[in-house]
C-alpha cells in the first residue's frame, strides 16, 4: 500500500463537484497510478473518464472561453483519430464534427440533471395542475360563502360602503386561506421529500440531497400562495360585490330554476376541475400501463433467486494474476455454499446501465462507409449462462480451458449472428478487433438479453472469457441459489474475509432488486402520477358535491313545487344527476383534445403502447364519470327526500 498526508478538510456540506456523489477522500489526479496500478486511467485515451472543472479569468465569459478552447480541443480530436486510425471515412467526419460542452459549473455537475430533468417538469406540471384543482375548489367555496353573505354584502353598499373596500376584504381573506394552505403545505413537502429521498436507490444521492427548502423554495411556494389568492379570490370578490340591485332581485326570482350568474360561475369551475382531473388520470394510466409493460417485458434472462455483490482488487493493489486467482478460487468457495447451484462473475453488471463496447472486424464481412461496426462486450467467467438462466443455442459453453494464453473464443447473441452471418451458421467464424493481434473464433450463440437496460433495445452482444481478459479486477459476481437468495448474504462476505480481510465487498444484493431499481424513475412517476390523479379526482368530487348541494338547496322551494304537482322522486333523482351528468361530459369532452397534447409530451417516457391509448383514455373518463355521479348522487337524493309542505315554505 501507499501511505497519504492529510493536507486539508472539506467544509461542511461539501460532497463533490459531481451531484449526487459523496466523496469521502479526494486525491491529485496524477496519483491515479499509485490508487489502480493495474488500470492507469491517464494512459487511456479510449475511456472518457475525466470532468474538467475551470474557474474563468475576471471578465471572460463562457462563450469566449469556448472559442478559445476550440482549436485546442478539435487537435485534440485530429490526435485521437491519428492514433485510433479507423478506417471509416464518413466516421473519421463525424467525430471531428463532435461539439465541445462548455457548461456553467457553480452548481456542479451531474448526469441525474440530464435524466431527471424532464420528468420532474412532468411532475411539476401534475402539481400545477392539482394547485388548479384546489385553487377551483377554494374559489367554489368563496363564491358560496359571498352568495350566503348576500344580504349583508347588500345592506353594507346600501348603507355606502365602497365596492373597493369590501371586495378588498374578500381578497384579503381569500390570501389569508391561500397562505395558511402555502405553508401546511410546506410542512407536509418537508416531509414527503425526505421520505422520497430516502428510497431512492442511489446511496450518493442519497446522502449528498437535502430535503430542507431554501429560499429559492421559500420564494417560489410565497408567491404561488400569493398569486393562487389573488387570481382565484378576485373573481368571487367582485361578484358579491356588484351593486345591481335590480339583478339581484332577478337572481332571486332566477334560484327557481338554479340559473344564477353564480351558479353557472361554480358549474364552470366543476367543469374545469372534470377537465384537469381527467388529464391527470389518463397521465396516470399511462405511466401505470408502461410500467406494467416494462415489468412483463422478458429481459432474456431470470431474476429470482439470484444474490448480486461487486468486487474490485485493485483498490488493494492486486496485480492482474493475483486477482485472477482470488476470483477464480473465490467462485470455486462460493459455489462449494449449501443451497448454492451457479456461481459467476461478469466485468459489466447487468442492468445497471454499464456498458463497454469495441469497433469489429468480422472476417469474410464488408462494413459500409457508414455502417455501426461496434458490438457490445462483457467478459464473463464459467457457468454464466447458467446462473442468469440464458439459453445457448448453438455451440459450447466457456470452460476452464479457455484462459490467458489460449486461443481466443466468443460467444454472441442471435442479434449478432443474424446481423453479421444472416442464416448462415456463425460458428467458427471470426472477427478481431482494432488493437487486437490475433482473431477471435465464435463457438457459440445465446439468446438475445436486454443487458444495460429493460428499456433498451436488444443490442449486438459479445461475450469472451472473463480470465483471457488482459485486466480482470473490478467484477460483479451472481450468485444462484435454491431458495431465498438473501441467505447467502452473510455467506458470502465471510468468504470474501477469509481470502482477504481487508478486500471491500459492495452493492450486496439480490438481483430482483437490482431490475427493480433499473426502473426507479418509471416506478415513481407511476406512483406519483397515481397519487396526483387520485387527489385530483376526489378534490373534483369535493367540488362537485359541493355545487350540487348548494343547487339542491337554493331550489328547495322549486323542487317542493314539482314534488307537490305530482312528480315522483326517480324524476327528481334524475333531474339532479342529469345536472352532474351534463358538467361531467362536458369536462370530459373538453379534457380529450388536451389529452392528445398530454400524450405527445410524455411520449419519450412511454414503453410499449401509444400515447393516446384508447382504452386508457376510456377507463379514466368512465372511472371519473362514476365518480362524479357518485359524488352528485348524495344531494340528488336528498332532493328526493324534500317534504313538499316544508319546501314551499321555505325562504
Amino acid at each position: 500500500g501507499h501511505a497519504y498526508t492529510v493536507l486539508g478538510v472539506t467544509p461542511a456540506g461539501f460532497h463533490s463537484a459531481r451531484i449526487g456523489q459523496a466523496t469521502d477522500v479526494f486525491v491529485p489526479a496524477m496519483m491515479k497510478a499509485q490508487l489502480t496500478p493495474q488500470w492507469d486511467g491517464l494512459k487511456e485515451r479510449r475511456v472518457i473518464w475525466l470532468e474538467i472543472l475551470a474557474r474563468l479569468k475576471p471578465g471572460v465569459t463562457r462563450e469566449q472561453a469556448r472559442a478559445n478552447l476550440a482549436p485546442l480541443y478539435r487537435a485534440h480530436l485530429e490526435q485521437d483519430l491519428r492514433l485510433a486510425n479507423p478506417r471509416n471515412e464518413s466516421f473519421k467526419k463525424r467525430y471531428l464534427t463532435k461539439a465541445m460542452e462548455v457548461n456553467a459549473g457553480y452548481g456542479g455537475y451531474s448526469n441525474y440533471r440530464r435524466d431527471f430533468e424532464k420528468p420532474l417538469w412532468m411532475l411539476m406540471a401534475m402539481v400545477g395542475l392539482v394547485l388548479l384543482i384546489a385553487c377551483a375548489n377554494v374559489a367554489n367555496l368563496l363564491v358560496a360563502r359571498a352568495a350566503a353573505r348576500q344580504r349583508e354584502i347588500s345592506i353594507r353598499l346600501a348603507l355606502g360602503a365602497g365596492r373597493a373596500r369590501i371586495a378588498s376584504q374578500l381578497v384579503v381573506e381569500s390570501l389569508l386561506l391561500s397562505v395558511l394552505g402555502g405553508l401546511g403545505g410546506l410542512l407536509v413537502s418537508s416531509w414527503t421529500t425526505s421520505l422520497l429521498i430516502q428510497f431512492l436507490p442511489f446511496d450518493g444521492l442519497t446522502r449528498t440531497l437535502s430535503a430542507e427548502p431554501d429560499l429559492r423554495i421559500l420564494g417560489f411556494a410565497a408567491a404561488v400562495s400569493v398569486v393562487s389568492g389573488l387570481l382565484f379570490g378576485l373573481v368571487p370578490a367582485l361578484q358579491a360585490t356588484r351593486p345591481d340591485v335590480i339583478q339581484t332581485i332577478r337572481e332571486q326570482a332566477a334560484n327557481l330554476s338554479g340559473g344564477t350568474p353564480q351558479v353557472r360561475f361554480r358549474k364552470y369551475l366543476v367543469v374545469a376541475q372534470v377537465s384537469l382531473s381527467l388529464l391527470l388520470l389518463i397521465g396516470a394510466g399511462l405511466f401505470a400501463r408502461s410500467l406494467a409493460n416494462l415489468r412483463a417485458l422478458d429481459p432474456g434472462f431470470t431474476t429470482e433467486n439470484i444474490m448480486t455483490f461487486s468486487l474490485d482488487p485493485a483498490l488493494n493493489g492486486y496485480k492482474i494474476e493475483r486477482a485472477r486467482v482470488l476470483h477464480e478460487q473465490l467462485q470455486r468457495n462460493l459455489a462449494a455454499l449449501p443451497g448454492v447451484r451457479h456461481v459467476s462473475l461478469a466485468t459489466s453488471a447487468l442492468l445497471a446501465d454499464n456498458w463497454n463496447m469495441a469497433t469489429v472486424e468480422v472476417e469474410g464481412y464488408k462494413a459500409k462507409d457508414d455502417e455501426d461496426m461496434n458490438p457490445m462486450f462483457n467478459g464473463v467467467a464459467t457457468s454464466f449462462f447458467d446462473t442468469l438462466g440464458m439459453r445457448l443455442l448453438l455451440g459450447r459453453d466457456f470452460t476452464e480451458a479457455d484462459r490467458a494464453g489460449s486461443p481466443k473464443v466468443a460467444i454472441v447473441n442471435e442479434k449478432f449472428a443474424k446481423y453479421f452471418f444472416k442464416d448462415g451458421n456463425p460458428i467458427g467464424r471470426r472477427f478481431k478487433t482494432p488493437r487486437a493481434t490475433e482473431w477471435t473464433e465464435i463457438v457459440g450463440v445465446v439468446r438475445d438479453s436486454r443487458h444495460i437496460s429493460i428499456r433498451d433495445e436488444v443490442s449486438r452482444f459479445v461475450f469472451y472469457p472473463v480470465h483471457q481478459d488482459r485486466d480482470v479486477q473490478s467484477v460483479t459476481y451472481y450468485i444462484r441459489t435454491a431458495g431465498d437468495p438473501n441467505r447467502v448474504a452473510t455467506a458470502l462476505r465471510a468468504e470474501v474475509r477469509r481470502l482477504d480481510a481487508s478486500l471491500p465487498v459492495g452493492d450486496v444484493k439480490t438481483f430482483e432488486r437490482q431490475a427493480d431499481e433499473s426502473l426507479f424513475l418509471d416506478r415513481v412517476i407511476a406512483a406519483l402520477s397515481l397519487c396526483f390523479g387520485l387527489l385530483a379526482t376526489i378534490l373534483a368530487a369535493i367540488g362537485l358535491y359541493g355545487v350540487m348541494a348548494y343547487t339542491v338547496a337554493r331550489r328547495t322551494r322549486e323542487i317542493g313545487i314539482r314534488m307537490a304537482l305530482g312528480a315522483e322522486r326517480q324524476r327528481v333523482l334524475w333531474m339532479v344527476l342529469r345536472e352532474v351528468a351534463v358538467m361531467a361530459l362536458i369536462g370530459v369532452a373538453c379534457a380529450l383534445p388536451l389529452a392528445y397534447g398530454l400524450g405527445r409530451y410524455i411520449e419519450a417516457q412511454l414503453y410499449g403502447l401509444k400515447p393516446n391509448d384508447i382504452g386508457v383514455q376510456a377507463a379514466a373518463a368512465l372511472t371519473l364519470t362514476i365518480v362524479a355521479l357518485l359524488a352528485g348522487y348524495v344531494p340528488a337524493w336528498r332532493a328526493t327526500r324534500v317534504d313538499p309542505m316544508v319546501a314551499l315554505r321555505y325562504e
